[in-house]
């Protein structure tokens, strides 16, 4: 299920761990927001097994703010379904196998996880 709210009403907390604020857009233009429930359960249990905070680099992006930064035409953070990830508590190889744990699909960069809750099963490393 999807949630979706108006920049600037993202204080709360919408997860154990996270507050709707950390998925916004990152282009401070864009009103509409959203993220997936599926996608908040998941970081939660990945939030548990690494026991310690999970910084998120980029949650949705509006399509302007994608195009911007090189996402993929079809990017998962256009739908709120997928979020770019790291913790100071491993390195990204680490983070990277605790991410099969909740994640089926996973991009693993020098600075960032890539995770998203779309169907498939697949691992790619960003170059």
């Amino acid at each position: 299920m999807l949630i979706k709210w108006s920049r600037g009403n993202s204080a709360s907390h919408v997860a154990q761990h996270f507050k709707l604020s950390e998925f916004e857009c990152k282009c401070l233009k864009c009103e509409e927001q959203m993220i997936d429930t599926d996608l908040l359960d998941r970081l939660d249990a990945l939030r548990e097994l690494v026991g310690a905070a999970i910084l998120i680099h980029s949650g949705y992006r509006c399509a302007e703010h994608n195009k911007a930064v090189g996402g993929e035409k079809k990017s998962k953070h256009l739908l709120g379904l997928a979020a770019d990830i790291s913790s100071d508590a491993c390195t990204m190889e680490e983070l990277a196998k605790l991410c099969e744990v909740e994640f089926s699909r996973i991009g693993v960069a020098k600075t960032f996880c890539h995770v998203d809750v779309y169907p498939g099963n697949t691992k790619w490393v960003y170059k």
